[in-house]
């Protein structure tokens, strides 16, 4: 989180362990607002097929639900659709929890909070943008590379054999986030494996960033 004083109010609330697989309350009246110690979080929806559709991976200093603070602190509707979202561990997690009330209490005392909330929002704006631009990428390929592009960057850990995502996703779940087929990603990998800009499927490592970025928009 790059929200010093925001970090510091989130961290004072109750630590709690959630392990791989495990859900999230969901619903406004019993979610909490959760900053992430460790691990990571996807947030979902389940399409009319069954299948899952990702909207969103939270990490490591990351923090949600920004749409039920919106709401709190300002009386905005971020989202009035009938679709339910729901949260869901990707690994072993440890997160910081604490009331809504709570939280709004506490921002209210020290209106200075606004300023980190603003920032962080700014943060989310910038993953909306992303999704967005990458529904315009011409081709399946291009998506994936651009996907794992982002996560590279946000997630990415720095080896001597190029960036690794600490994010282990599944090929189900880059094609979750993109509504498309496993079987589309799949055969997306083998050609950025056989361009030799990535090696791996559960541990991806990009071998260089800026290749990939220059493959993914070309």
């Amino acid at each position: 989180m790059r929200s010093p004083a925001l970090r510091a109010l989130l961290s004072s609330g109750t630590l709690v362990k959630v392990p791989k697989g495990d859900s999230l309350p969901s619903s406004d009246s019993r979610q909490q607002v959760a900053l992430i110690k460790s691990g990571f979080v996807k947030r979902f929806l389940i399409t009319e097929d069954g299948s899952l559709g990702i909207q969103i991976i939270y990490g490591r200093g990351d923090f949600f639900p920004l749409t039920l603070l919106y709401k709190l602190l300002l009386d905005q509707d971020i989202y009035t659709g009938p679709e339910v979202y729901h949260y869901k561990a990707m690994t072993d997690c440890q997160l910081y929890t604490m009331r809504p009330e709570e939280f709004v209490k506490k921002v209210q005392e020290n209106p200075r909070i606004y300023r980190d909330l603003f920032s962080e929002a700014g943060q989310h704006l910038a993953s909306c943008i992303h999704r967005l631009e990458n529904m315009t990428m011409p081709n399946a390929e291009k998506r994936v590379a651009h996907i794992l592009l982002f996560y590279g960057q946000k997630y990415g850990h720095d080896e001597t054999n190029g960036v690794k995502l600490t994010l282990n996703m599944t090929q189900q779940d880059i094609a979750d986030i993109l509504s498309v087929t496993r079987e589309t990603v799949s055969a997306a990998m083998r050609e950025l494996k056989q361009a030799k800009l990535i090696t791996g499927s559960r541990e991806i490592v990009i071998h260089d960033i800026q290749k990939l970025q220059d493959h993914a928009y070309s």
